[in-house]
């Protein structure tokens, strides 16, 4: 069926009304048809998001693709192959961090995400496990984590009074392990791969014990464990 509102209908549409009409009317009325049709295509584009949420949902459900992808390369190459899928080109920053929190999401846990991807103050996302506020910081590395990013997240999740995870795809120094906070927990290799596909995962801060279970579990445990 033929747009109403496209530009050859609108041609046709004005040249029969020219023809089947006085000059005065049909000028009138092509007019009326113009503004109608002008009307419409700007209603249009206003309801379009923005680029920048468009980008923004774009990621997120690639997102839930790549996880998926990430447990079949698991099951037929093993770790090594899905980290070398975590540091290709195919997953970038943003889509990294998207893909932590739809794991997170995909275990029942409430996330809220950034709305831009600039300007977020350092903080890639954020989830609650019962009263248990988390910040979350992603890093996308090849080599070791720097122990300056480590730091500053550390003294925004300090600052915020929230718990903190930092996830990344590279390797932890001695350095790094020593300047993280109480409060912050990094998360990277096997255990950052459990995060993502499903795994059960023990998180250690402050003294407490929070078990995040597999995909498709209901019950959250968290608890005082003795130093």
């Amino acid at each position: 069926m033929r747009n109403l509102f496209d530009i050859p209908t609108i041609e046709i549409l004005i040249t029969k009304i020219a023809k089947s009409m006085p000059l005065e009317l049909s000028l009138a009325a092509c007019m009326l048809v113009t503004v109608t049709t002008l009307w419409v295509i700007a209603s249009k584009k206003a309801r379009k998001p923005p680029f920048k949420i468009r980008q923004h949902k774009k990621k997120i459900n690639y997102s839930y693709l790549a996880l998926n992808r990430l447990k079949e390369i698991g099951a037929m190459y093993g770790p090594g192959a899905q980290f070398t899928y975590l540091r290709s080109k195919k997953i970038d920053c943003y889509t990294f961090e998207e893909m932590i929190l739809s794991a997170l999401s995909l275990r029942g846990i409430r996330v809220k995400r950034n709305t831009s991807y600039s300007g977020d103050g350092g903080l890639d996302g954020q989830f609650w496990v019962g009263n248990l506020h988390f910040l979350i910081q992603a890093k996308c590395y090849s080599g070791y984590v720097k122990a300056r990013d480590i730091r500053e997240f550390s003294h925004v999740c300090r600052q915020k009074q929230c718990y903190g995870l930092f996830v990344h795809t590279g390797k932890t120094g001695l350095l790094s392990r020593n300047v993280v906070d109480a409060a912050v927990e990094i998360v990277s290799g096997g255990k950052m791969l459990s995060l993502l596909t499903g795994g059960n995962l023990t998180i250690l801060i402050d003294n407490t014990m929070v078990a995040l279970p597999g995909d498709g579990a209901v019950q959250i445990r968290t608890y005082q464990q003795n130093l």
